[in-house]
């Protein structure tokens, strides 16, 4: 069961990282276009009007609030991680289900010998990185 539950948990950080970086990039090209605008303006004049050094304190602070905020926002169970590796790995539901069944009744060690067999056949652990990549849009 812990080979599962690391499988699934490096595919559930694969796919929160991925959610996070995705939905952050929209807000981090706009605070380019205002950061763009505000050197726009302050190079109109003779003198700077804007301290940018408080400006690029400020602007990674913003950063790191909204990456923290975009990933307590996007958050997977270890179950959907499983459903996921099911559908990009093929494995017909077998991580899925050895992750959501009762331990202890025959029916769960039937299941959970099942997707082990599986999962070491088919090289599951390693092909993680592979089949949940951390895209850049």
């Amino acid at each position: 069961m812990d080979t599962l539950l690391r499988i699934a948990h490096k595919a559930k950080i694969r796919l929160q990282l991925n959610a996070t970086v995705l939905h952050c990039i929209r807000w981090c090209l706009l605070a380019s276009a205002v950061l763009f605008l505000l050197a726009v303006i302050d190079r109109v004049g003779i003198a700077p009007i804007l301290h940018w050094n408080s400006i690029g304190i400020g602007t990674a602070c913003a950063v790191g609030i909204l990456f923290i905020a975009q990933w307590n926002a996007y958050s997977f169970s270890l179950v959907q991680a499983g459903a996921e590796i099911d559908l990009r790995m093929k494995l017909d539901e077998r991580v899925s289900s050895a992750l959501s069944v009762e331990p202890g009744t025959p029916y769960a060690d039937v299941v959970l010998s099942d997707a082990l067999d599986i999962v070491k056949k088919k090289q599951v652990r390693s092909s993680v990185p592979r089949f949940f990549p951390v895209l850049a849009p």
